[in-house]
């Protein structure tokens, strides 16, 4: 099974104290890793390290597991998650039921738990509101560095 060649243009600006200059190289890329692969492996990731920390989580105060568990499995779920925007059904409730187990073992929850409760108190979002708040980041940046460059 073959992968067809992908067109990927990146832009490259440079700027001089005379002149700027923007050029556009095209690249033809074979697109092997599909958004289904990312995800599946981010969440297998994922639970892997939620197993490693549930292990050892009686010997970390609540502050100590809430920046572990933040810091390996929530941005693992949020890397490249801009490329995420547009995902929906299977895909989408994978990454949030690594948030979501995330959250029940900072809390020690059930899983019968309600869970947006648990979200709100941790100040997390859901995983679509998370790929959005990531675009308007990434949005707001361009804008803000467009109009700080032209002054």
């Amino acid at each position: 099974m073959g992968h067809r060649p992908v067109r990927v243009d990146v832009i490259f600006s440079v700027a001089h104290t005379d002149m700027s200059c923007t050029t556009t190289l095209s690249l033809m890329c074979v697109h092997v890793l599909s958004i289904r692969t990312h995800v599946t492996t981010a969440v297998s990731a994922c639970f892997a390290a939620l197993g490693q920390i549930r292990s050892v989580r009686h010997s970390l105060s609540r502050p100590a597991l809430l920046s572990l568990v933040g810091a390996i499995v929530v941005r693992k779920v949020d890397c490249c998650n801009s490329v995420l925007a547009g995902i929906f059904g299977n895909l989408m409730r994978r990454l949030q039921s690594v948030l979501n187990a995330a959250t029940r073992l900072v809390f020690s929850a059930r899983r019968s738990d309600h869970i947006t409760p648990l979200l709100h108190e941790l100040h997390w979002l859901k995983v679509p509101e998370r790929i959005q708040f990531r675009l308007d980041v990434l949005g707001l940046t361009e804008v803000t560095t467009d109009t700080t460059d032209r002054n």
